[in-house]
């Protein structure tokens, strides 16, 4: 099967709990007195899901997790798979108000707490702490179509670590305070936030990471995402984080030929991240390094990165380090750094249309500017809270971006256009500058809210407001136009579910905004 394939039965693992209904439940809930109930309803529930592990399950059937409830010094393993129209989900059920049922680890005996043992599977809304390893692992091999979604994991080496999986989905989870005690003295991993090895036909999407990174400042270790040794088909987007030491690392072992295959990172924000990418390339200049790897087909395009002081080890602002590998585009990035290096770039790899900015360094560069890259203020709004860096009307990486052409055979990796044919740098596409701004002329934001874009605006003069939604294959989902009198406008959209990535674009009396969406709900 290819990957297209593989990955259009994953999403629909991850909007299939809608069609689950309550048929073959199972429920745990820590607060009923012991184990000896059946644990087919919330008031026959088991005190732990240890019962559970022993039954034989069907297709479709689902563990309930009461929310609210704890369970400590243990661990849990999904032996249990169901089918790709019928995935085995693990949830969590009860009052919304309480917080995610928690499985935690503080005896730092436990290499993993929740173990993924099989195949379509969905995993969500369960929160994991303190491992000594990994919160969320796969504990087999040749795992296919899983999904992670709404999760928690902290206090950990690793959040969540997949390898030799074959479709999956890791979403809207929420990671911290990731560590590696190995690494204090200099040797062992690094804090790593989500983990791939060896694996392929893998989304990473909407996921926010906070404090993935080793604590000595002689040997900063860490980051959001790594793919390790072999992987292909790969897209990560819309993640957020703060405080890793890269966002992503792409490694391997040259003895053993890895490969990083078809890798699209975009519209990622990154903030008080010493280096945004580290790759270790196998070539004739490192061939010494155990860690080296070859590249194909590899983009990094219009993510974000914010150094603003952060002490680190090595006190860079923005370190891009690759050497020798012209398979990876880094293209219509916004990279803003405060410290003493300034920014450094290592080897040919391709280089377009970034723009860098360091207020006390504005000129301190290691190599040439490439072809429509700059240096200038990008006039940035910052939301050090929710991770936004949206761009002012004024500033200069507004429409200063290229237009992005992926080869074929990508396929849905592919990004889908920007309307007007002119993407912003960065990762928050704001909209065209055909049209000056003029003060009370026009005011507004387009804005994500759940599976929902919602619009909110100011007019001075009667209009048309147009929408229009466009997939990866540039095919238009819906389009339409609306009349607006004097004052407020304001509009809502649901977003339709398993569609891939999605660009919205609202355009009001010729001002136009767009904003690229992960997969909805």
């Amino acid at each position: 099967m290819n990957h297209a394939s593989i990955l259009r039965r994953t999403l629909l693992l991850a909007s299939a709990l809608c069609s689950l209904g309550g048929a073959g439940g199972w429920y745990a809930d820590a607060s009923r007195p012991d184990d000896k109930g059946d644990g087919r309803t919330p008031a026959t529930a088991w005190k732990t899901f240890h019962p559970f592990i022993g039954k034989v399950v069907a297709a479709g059937d689902t563990l309930y997790l009461k929310r609210g409830s704890r369970w400590d010094n243990t661990f849990l393993v999904f032996y249990h798979g169901g089918t790709a129209a019928r995935p085995f989900v693990a949830t969590a059920y009860g009052d919304q108000s309480l917080p995610l049922p928690a499985i935690a680890d503080t005896s730092s005996k436990q290499a993993w707490v929740l173990g993924l043992a099989s195949s379509h599977l969905v995993v969500e809304k369960i929160a994991v702490h303190g491992p000594n390893g990994s919160c969320v692992t796969t504990v087999a091999d040749s795992v296919t179509d899983v999904v992670i979604q709404d999760m928690e994991a902290s206090d950990c080496q690793s959040g969540i670590a997949l390898a030799q999986v074959d479709g999956a989905i890791i979403q809207r989870n929420r990671v911290w305070n990731i560590h590696f005690p190995s690494n204090l003295k200099g040797g062992g991993g690094g804090a790593i936030a989500i983990t791939l090895d060896r694996c392929r036909n893998i989304k990473v999407l909407d996921n926010v990471i906070r404090d993935a990174i080793d604590g000595n400042p002689d040997h900063e270790d860490g980051g959001a995402v790594e793919l390790f040794r072999r992987n292909s088909n790969i897209e990560i987007a819309g993640n957020r984080a703060r405080n890793t030491a890269g966002f992503l690392e792409i490694g391997g072992l040259v003895q053993d030929h890895d490969t990083a295959r078809q890798v699209v990172v975009h519209h990622n924000v990154a903030q008080e991240v010493q280096n945004f990418l580290w790759c270790s390339v196998a070539s004739a200049k490192d061939s010494s390094s155990q860690w080296g790897m070859a590249y194909s087909e590899v983009y990094v395009d219009n993510n974000t990165q914010i150094q603003d002081g952060r002490k680190a080890g090595l006190t860079v602002g923005v370190s891009i380090h690759l050497e020798d590998s012209t398979q990876i585009r880094v293209r219509n990035n916004l990279f803003v750094g405060d410290s003493q290096a300034g920014f450094l770039f290592f080897g040919p790899f391709d280089r377009q249309n970034n723009l860098f900015w360091s207020k006390n360094f504005p000129v301190k560069y290691e190599k040439p500017f490439a072809p429509g890259e700059k240096s200038a203020d990008p006039l940035i709004h910052p939301d050090t809270t929710n991770l936004t860096y949206t761009l002012d009307l004024a500033s200069p990486a507004r429409d200063a971006g290229t237009a992005l052409v992926y080869p074929s055979s990508l396929g849905a990796l592919r990004l889908p256009p920007i309307a007007d044919g002119k993407p912003d740098i960065g990762a928050l596409e704001m909209g065209s500058t055909s049209i000056a701004f003029h003060a009370r002329r026009f005011q507004g934001a387009l804005r994500r809210e759940g599976n929902r874009v919602a619009w909110d605006g100011w007019a001075n003069a009667s209009g048309t407001l147009s929408a229009r939604l466009v997939d990866a294959q540039g095919r238009v989902v819906f389009s339409e136009r609306t009349s607006h009198a004097v004052g407020s406008v304001g509009k809502t959209w649901d977003l339709p579910k398993a569609r891939g990535v999605l660009v919205m674009t609202v355009e009001l009396d010729g001002i136009r905004q767009s904003m690229v969406l992960a997969p909805a709900r």
